[in-house]
């Protein structure tokens, strides 16, 4: 996953993106390849958000909190849950400094949804 892929391939703008990489470590690099990808409105879904239960400091959740905080030209909008696993948030671009609060994107004990946006 680099600029030199990214321009060999035709990858353009992406409606639509699909990480499917369970852990930290691999998660991180998908994430650092895909800014340029970004526009407003993409969604992103995560296949395995909910594969360490609802530990915010492991897997996919962490490498995206740690994403967005060294990117806050872009804001994540909860959007849905992905059975099982999954989650997906619809990318928007911002001028302000954005992070996602992993407390407010795990799903209630009681509704199993979150209403919270990203802040």
């Amino acid at each position: 996953l680099t600029p030199e892929a990214r321009v060999a391939h035709g990858i353009g703008p992406a409606a639509l993106v699909m990480v499917d990489c369970d852990l930290f470590q691999s998660t991180v690099p998908v994430l650092a390849f895909l800014p340029e990808l970004f526009q407003d409105g993409t969604i992103v879904i995560f296949d395995d958000w909910y594969c360490f239960a609802e530990s915010k400091d492991q897997g996919e959740p962490r490498a995206f909190a740690e994403f967005l905080a060294a990117h806050p030209e872009w804001r994540a909008e909860p959007f849905l849950r992905y059975p099982d696993y999954g989650r997906a948030f619809i990318m928007r671009r911002t001028t302000e400094p954005a992070t996602v609060s992993m407390r407010k994107i795990v799903p209630s004990k009681v509704t199993g949804e979150s209403s919270a946006l990203a802040t």
